[in-house]
């Protein structure tokens, strides 16, 4: 499962997120080969800041192979990289893992919420736990994300192989 983690604050106008940036990251060196249905191949997080009081957070689906999930955070600084909103980004991942199924689909939703929630408690024990352990894993993470580049591909090419295409 690949997750793309994106960033709006409504009070400041900035889009950008360093911790949120290392969190998706984390989250896609550990999770990008797992396969948790064919319905979605992707979750798209957006993180809202600061949601004005009549702000309709969607959740749809996004080229029939993304899920769309746009959810209320509570982050404390956009341009310092800090183990807060790390942590309140990836606690709020397991929230936005159990409302993927209510996403209207038109075909039958294949989606293992259960296995993506084993997955994801899994990995929390090996997320960065301090300011110093995030700036370490910061330091690397071009080379993770290079990493994860290869592992969505090899993730992409097995899905192929378990769901061929009908050829017409």
């Amino acid at each position: 499962m690949r997750f793309l983690i994106e960033y709006k604050d409504f009070s400041s106008k900035e889009e950008k997120n360093k911790s949120l940036s290392v969190l998706d990251t984390f989250l896609n060196e550990h999770l990008i080969g797992d396969f948790h249905g064919q319905t979605f191949d992707s979750i798209l997080i957006r993180f809202i800041n600061s949601a004005p009081l009549k702000k309709k957070f969607k959740l749809k689906s996004l080229y029939k192979i993304i899920a769309e999930v746009e959810i209320e955070g509570n982050f404390t600084n956009n341009v310092k990289l800090n183990i807060t909103d790390f942590q309140h980004g990836l606690s709020k991942v397991e929230e936005v893992i159990n409302l993927v199924p209510q996403i209207e689909v038109k075909e039958e939703l294949d989606f293992n919420k259960d296995k993506l929630l084993k997955s994801l408690k899994s990995i929390i024990n090996n997320a960065p736990q301090t300011d110093e352990e995030l700036k370490k894993y910061a330091k690397k993470e071009k080379e993770i994300i290079y990493l994860n580049t290869f592992r969505r591909v090899d993730s992409l090419i097995y899905s192929c192989k378990i769901n061929p295409r009908p050829h017409y």
